[in-house]
């Protein structure tokens, strides 16, 4: 199971062409956590009673060796939102109130353009 740190992100967005029907956009769950470690059945945690997050790993995506550009919450957030790294966009102090640089786009616009609808 490798290290003792892992980063969970379960997307329903496993090309599954026998479910598609006629809509051709596929279904996108992102479930963002924090400070939960491997204390998930679905990492082999024996005491962790979570199935319905075991069910979505199962059918889903679940990563292994997952690994993160900086150990604060907030500054790994900018990280996966954009897809760059925290210092390359001056996000990488908490609490910065920083403004995204021009021409850095978030990952919820790019599903927004393509017709998806993001909270």
């Amino acid at each position: 199971m490798g290290g003792r740190y892992r980063t969970w992100l379960n997307a329903k967005s496993v090309p599954r062409p026998e479910l598609a029907g006629d809509n051709k956009r596929l279904n996108i769950l992102w479930i963002s956590c924090e400070d939960i470690s491997p204390n998930l059945g679905c990492y082999g945690d024996e005491y962790a009673s979570t199935p319905n997050l075991d069910r979505l790993a199962e059918q889903g995506m679940r990563f292994s060796q997952a690994f993160t550009p900086a150990g604060v919450c907030a500054v790994v957030r900018s990280g996966i939102i954009t897809g760059m790294y925290p210092i390359s966009i001056g996000s990488q102090h908490m609490r910065s109130r920083i403004v995204t640089p021009d021409g850095v786009r978030c990952f919820s616009e790019y599903l927004r353009e393509a017709g998806y609808f993001c909270t």
